[in-house]
């Protein structure tokens, strides 16, 4: 069930006459084509007047591409200002290339992006528009494997550790969630690193979801949730306690400019504000069901 069809029925049977994961297609009208990984990573091309544009999923039909934005975007961008000095910085899981691009905004010396499916790296570069291209940066290594097979191989120590796999119930994913894992990214994080974790509130019931919160928190003791909306949540977990300093987050467009797709200001544009966080003790949020897209 690496698909997640039992997760998103109805949005399968609404492509099923197309054979295609996207909905809506991505340029009515317009030829498409497609192609799939071992890792259900699919890809769309539309040509339509000369003009191309893309859509791509890794294990479950996509939403549209603005509602998924916020969540790319502070992947990269929180992180990064909350760290005093971020040099080296990995990103395990690619998909359309927003939180590397994001991390790419910030001075860093160094970035590697590790991704399991070729067929997505293959795909990113369609994306152009709201990835800057990242994978061309000088700065980005871009790496082929499995992120646990990655950090445990590597001698190499990071200032960050971004971790966006897909939901915790899809085949192959859960031991991304792991304790095990988190101590390995701990191990990988150099003295006052951040390691920041994607987690999907939607299709967990509220003790799956404290469960992985206790366990990233194992690992992790000075943990902050961050709720970025629409089921979405972040973890960042440090050793020590950190300080965020909210005015210097709300200030980043204004002292690094650089392309509006990736900037905090098009965080509020899409969504509610997310950028006050809130800490969760001993208690988690009520996790619900999220919608067919």
């Amino acid at each position: 069930m690496t698909s997640g069809a039992a997760v998103y029925p109805r949005s399968y049977l609404r492509v099923r006459s197309e054979g295609l994961w996207l909905a809506p297609p991505c340029c009515p009208g317009a030829k498409r084509s497609s192609t799939t990984g071992m890792g259900s990573a699919a890809r769309c091309r539309c040509t339509a007047r000369g003009t191309t544009s893309s859509s791509a999923s890794m294990a479950r039909p996509m939403r549209r591409p603005a509602s998924d934005m916020p969540t790319q975007l502070m992947l990269g961008h929180l992180p990064l200002l909350v760290h005093p000095a971020p040099s080296e910085v990995a990103v395990i899981g690619l998909g359309a290339g927003v939180t590397a691009a994001a991390v790419a905004r910030h001075p860093v010396t160094r970035l590697d992006v590790v991704e399991i499916e070729p067929a997505v790296v293959e795909a990113s570069r369609f994306f152009t528009k709201v990835n800057d291209g990242v994978l061309g940066d000088p700065r980005v290594r871009t790496v082929l494997a499995d992120g646990r097979n990655f950090l445990l191989t590597s001698s190499r120590r990071f200032d960050v550790i971004i971790s966006e796999p897909s939901n915790p119930w899809i085949g192959g994913v859960a031991s991304l969630f792991s304790r095990e894992f988190f101590l390995l990214a701990r191990e990988r994080l150099r003295p006052g690193g951040l390691m920041l974790q994607w987690l999907q509130a939607y299709g967990l019931t509220p003790d799956d979801f404290r469960m992985v919160v206790r366990t990233f928190r194992s690992a992790f003791p000075a943990t902050t949730v961050w709720n970025i909306g629409g089921g979405d949540f972040l973890l960042l977990g440090a050793a020590e306690p950190v300080v965020v300093d909210l005015r210097r987050i709300k200030g980043f467009d204004r002292l690094s400019p650089g392309s509006p797709e990736t900037s905090i200001g098009s965080v509020s544009a899409i969504g509610p504000a997310c950028w006050d966080s809130t800490f969760f003790p001993r208690t988690t949020p009520r996790a619900s069901p999220r919608p067919d897209p």
